[in-house]
């Protein structure tokens, strides 16, 4: 048994003397100049809305000398800082009212990519109940397309669409016009959205 005690310290001595006798490691080399340098900025993101756009669709209201809807057409852009600055162009019989033009701000949402789908446009109009405003949801037709079969899979896009479809609802102030009186129950307004081309 003393033998094998004997053997054992003899086998760790050169072991533990060499691990003493090393050097010590030396710390990894930092590249101080790459630390130094600043970080490249990210690229500015493309502004999604880059024309204006025209719409057009339909405010559902109460009952109004028969009918329950009003055509509408307005048109807007957004800047790269999401300011947004359009006008009502029309809304038509029974509401008939008239042209005025607008600003607002858009809240918008990207997908992985960074390509806007949707979002929240929020305007100001002057015939809403104590300046809330109209509260838009804006939405990007979104389709997918298969491309071609590679080991038998099929690689799926998603591709969007140039218009748009807006919806949203609206409390009017039935004072801040005639053809409002007594409209006192929530509207909702419908369009699809256009790139305009010129």
């Amino acid at each position: 048994m003393k033998l094998a005690w004997v053997l054992v310290a003899l086998i760790g001595l050169p072991a533990m003397a060499g691990a003493e006798d090393a050097p010590e490691a030396e710390p990894p080399s930092v590249d101080t100049a790459a630390l130094a340098a600043p970080k490249a900025a990210r690229p500015p993101s493309t502004p999604f809305f880059d024309a204006r756009y025209e719409c057009t669709g339909t405010i559902l209201h109460q009952l109004r000398d028969g009918e329950l809807e009003s055509p509408v057409t307005f048109r807007f852009e957004v800047d790269e800082d999401n300011r947004v600055t359009g006008a009502v162009d029309r809304v038509g019989p029974p509401l008939d009212l008239p042209a005025r033009q607008f600003q607002g701000r858009l809240r918008a949402r990207h997908d992985a990519k960074g390509a806007m789908v949707g979002g929240q446009l929020k305007i100001e109009w002057p015939y809403t109940l104590r300046g809330t405003g109209v509260q838009l949801r804006i939405m990007r037709e979104t389709f997918i397309r298969v491309g071609p079969r590679i080991n038998g899979i099929a690689k799926i896009k998603l591709r969007t669409s140039k218009h748009l479809y807006v919806a949203g609802n609206i409390r009017f102030d039935p004072t801040s016009h005639p053809s409002l009186d007594g409209l006192v129950r929530t509207a909702f307004v419908q369009a699809t959205c256009e790139p305009d081309a010129g």
